[in-house]
């Protein structure tokens, strides 16, 4: 077997300008692939115990992209694991991916670990080849897993400090309270108009029921994607709440024109068309509307605005879906 490949000025490049996007992981994993010459790589996280896959190459073509627990096989082995024929491994040779298609017979992987435990997963490549490695080629393997794991886990860290949601893209809710009790207390003082709209993803539990959570996560990731090629105004903010709601924060911006913005987002997740072939399942989203006028004397009432925006929510989510609701009062 070749010695790793070396990152190309390419790569970095392309690593550099993308830092920070959803793009990163796919870059890493596309790199490590390819410098370790392996058919698949995937970066897997655990978020409250739940495993996503950030990345994937490959593993469409193996059928193998909701297969996390495998492809996450490497947390528990604390040190970077090199198995070169999981046919002769006794933790692997009787596991379905083994034994069945694809018949995977090579496995490489590093724990992606946080010493405060902010974050937990694996980087992981795969192959249906065998490999016969050398002393010095297992340990220039380990190395390359090492300085793979060390960029994700910084940009996983980095993502962390920052309050970006690895999964979506979209700030935090913890990260953007600050930012709202700010706008909020400049919105009060030059008198000017807010409005939240909250929206959730309407049927994305019978979407992972159906088609596995790595597709829901991929579908939910290019829905942010799509509501943050709409709100993108510096003064805009949107935020990830949990699960699959998402808070949009218009500042210096009326309750009409909102709803008007809220309707054109509402259609262009519409048409993307994300759902099965029958359109018995279809992701869209609800979206629930309250206004703030400029003229509250009550600092905390931002709180009572994502209230009423949530009420508004639940009407949406009650008319069917795929609507706008707004609570007016």
């Amino acid at each position: 077997m070749n010695q790793p490949a070396a990152p190309t000025r390419r790569d970095l490049k392309q690593l550099q300008r993308i830092a920070q996007s959803n793009e990163y992981f796919e870059c890493v994993a596309r790199i490590a692939a390819r410098s370790l010459d392996t058919r698949a790589a995937a970066i897997v996280t655990v978020d409250q115990g739940r495993r996503e896959l950030r990345a994937g190459i490959g593993l469409d073509e193996l059928g193998i992209a909701d297969q996390t627990a495998f492809l996450a096989s490497a947390i528990t082995a604390g040190d970077p694991l090199v198995v070169p024929d999981l046919s002769t491994d006794p933790r692997f040779s009787s596991h379905q991916l083994v034994t069945d298609s694809p018949k995977l017979r090579y496995y490489a992987g590093v724990a992606l670990a946080d010493p405060q435990g902010l974050y937990g997963g694996a980087l992981c490549l795969i192959d249906t080849r065998t490999r016969r490695l050398a002393p010095d080629e297992h340990a220039s393997i380990v190395s390359e897993l090492l300085d793979l794991g060390g960029l994700i886990e910084h940009e996983l860290l980095m993502r962390s400090l920052i309050g970006t949601d690895p999964l979506t893209g979209l700030r935090t809710a913890s990260f953007a309270i600050q930012e709202i009790e700010r706008e909020w207390r400049r919105g009060l003082r030059n008198r000017k108009p807010m409005t939240a709209l909250v929206m959730d993803v309407d049927q994305l539990g019978l979407y992972n029921d159906a088609f596995g959570y790595p597709a829901g996560d991929r579908a939910l990731r290019r829905i942010a994607e799509c509501l943050a090629s709409i709100y993108r105004r510096g003064s805009d903010l949107l935020v990830r709440l949990g699960g699959d709601r998402i808070l949009a924060l218009l500042m210096e911006t009326s309750l009409d024109d909102a709803l008007k913005i809220a309707d054109s987002s509402r259609r262009e997740v519409d048409a993307m068309n994300l759902g099965d072939a029958d359109n018995v399942i279809r992701l869209t989203i609800s979206i629930g509307a309250a206004g703030f006028d400029g003229n509250s004397a009550e600092p905390g009432d931002w709180q009572a605005l994502l209230r009423r925006a949530d009420v508004a929510l639940r009407a949406a989510k009650t008319m069917g879906g795929n609507c706008v609701e707004v609570d007016r009062s």
